[in-house]
C-alpha cells in the first residue's frame, strides 16, 4: 500500500504544479488507480489528504515512487483532464528525465 500511496502522491504533485489539483484531475486519478491497482475510494481519499498535509518536493516523491512503468503516463493523463498546464508538463518532463 505504501508504494501505491507514493505513486499517487507523485501523480498529485504533477497535477498540482499549476497551483491546484482540480476535481477532474482527482477523479481521473481515482479511475486510473482503481482500475489498475484496485485502490478503493476510502484509501484514495486518505492518500489525497496525506498529500495535502505533506511538504514533499517533486524530486522526493519521485524517489519514493515505485517506478511503475505507466506511472508518469497516468500522471500526464490526469493532469490533462482539465488541460495540461505548462507547469504540469514541465514537472512531467522533469520526472521523465529523472528516469
Amino acid at each position: 500500500m505504501e508504494n501505491i500511496a507514493n505513486d499517487l502522491m507523485l501523480c498529485l504533485a504533477i497535477c498540482g504544479q499549476d497551483g491546484l489539483v482540480s476535481e477532474s484531475e482527482e477523479e481521473r486519478l481515482f479511475c486510473i488507480f482503481n482500475k489498475n491497482l484496485n485502490l478503493g475510494r476510502q484509501e484514495f481519499d486518505a492518500i489525497v489528504e496525506l498529500f495535502f498535509a505533506s511538504n514533499y518536493s517533486l524530486e522526493q516523491l519521485f524517489s519514493k515512487s515505485s517506478g511503475h512503468s505507466d506511472l508518469l503516463e497516468w500522471a500526464k493523463d490526469a493532469a490533462s483532464a482539465d488541460g495540461l498546464d505548462i507547469r504540469e508538463n514541465i514537472a512531467y518532463q522533469k520526472c521523465v528525465q529523472l528516469l
